[in-house]
């Protein structure tokens, strides 16, 4: 195992950082223009989106409309923007798709089944907000939805030159091939300066197999830290401590073989997160939460037009400054 060397400065000894995550094919860019906003103002460090220029765009907007009220909200921050990318198998780039010929048309389970609202009332599935959580796949009597993969094709200059700051790599099931066709442009990632991070699941590889994935992707920054993303579950973040012990316990176990890079868990994290890791007395350097950062923010279009008019005088409405306090409550439970 190699030792550090470089430290990015969101990895601190004395402070866990929030991430909140959007989703590697999270596409309803006005809400995640509102979730950035929402998330600056209470405290949020990073924030992980798809690796399009509009995905950054929308981050980087929410952050400014953010930055036009910070001064009256004494935690806010400036995230760095991070971008995902995928392997071809990996949970993080699928999406839902019906198969019509199956569906009746008229049972509720799908719909139901969806934290995300993304079907509609017409049992329609909505690409830009769904998430590949894949709930809906056993929901459905009829065998009528299956998940298939979203090809990317990023520019990751592009997205730079916009203002993205970090990169993830989301593995899948740890093909090297596929992984090392990346390693050229996650060099020159971090040699610009940006944050380099690795995403590991629990799903697709055992702890000795992901510790060895860890450890040859590491080897590709001799002098730098990197993340290690320990995601338990992917996309299966709910209420509750036994929907964050896959990710706290895969974090324990990944530093437990001894890696030197920092390790932070996803996949299932929410408000115990922080809490479990703390009692457990894990080492992570942060926490990734997704699916439940986002289902906790009510906010809708008049919330969204409201932060969005960017207005020194702070004339919220309600619903935007419980959003606000909410996730002021969910990275307080990560960072403290």
């Amino acid at each position: 195992m190699r030792a550090p060397h470089r430290s990015h400065p969101l990895l601190k000894p004395d402070r866990r950082y929030f991430k909140l995550i959007c989703g590697a094919n999270f596409t309803d860019y006005p809400q995640l223009r509102y979730l950035s906003a929402v998330y600056a103002l209470a405290g949020c460090d990073m924030i992980d989106v798809a690796a399009t220029p509009e995905a950054v765009e929308a981050a980087l907007a929410g952050i400014e409309d953010a930055q036009a009220i910070a001064t009256h909200f004494p935690d806010a921050t400036e995230p760095v923007v991070m971008v995902s990318v995928t392997a071809s198998d990996d949970p993080h780039c699928r999406l839902a798709v019906k198969i019509e010929e199956r569906c009746s048309w008229v049972c509720p389970h799908c719909r139901d089944a969806c934290p995300h609202g993304a079907i509609d009332e017409g049992f329609n599935i909505l690409a830009d907000k769904c998430v590949g959580c894949d709930l809906c796949v056993p929901a459905c009597p009829y065998e009528a939805i299956e998940m298939a993969h979203v090809p990317f094709n990023p520019s990751l200059t592009q997205l730079w030159e916009m203002g993205a700051r970090a990169l993830e790599l989301h593995t899948g099931g740890g093909d090297r091939a596929e992984l090392d066709s990346w390693r050229e442009s996650c060099q020159e990632w971090v040699t610009k300066g940006g944050l380099f991070s690795v995403s590991l699941n629990a799903v697709q590889m055992t702890v000795d197999e992901a510790a060895d994935l860890a450890s040859h992707l590491g080897g590709w920054f001799p002098e730098d830290r990197i993340v290690i993303q320990a995601d338990g579950k992917p996309i299966s973040g709910t209420a509750g401590r036994e929907s964050t012990l896959p990710a706290i316990a895969f974090s324990q176990a990944l530093l437990g073989t001894g890696l030197k890079d920092a390790v932070q868990p996803a996949g299932g994290a929410n408000d115990q997160t922080g809490v479990v890791a703390t009692e457990r007395e894990a080492a992570i350097a942060g926490v990734g939460i997704g699916s439940y950062a986002r289902c906790i923010i009510a906010g809708k279009t008049e919330a969204q037009r409201a932060l969005q008019q960017r207005d020194p005088g702070l004339t919220l409405d309600a619903v935007a400054l419980e959003d606000i306090q909410r996730a002021s409550v969910l990275v307080q439970s990560v960072n403290r």
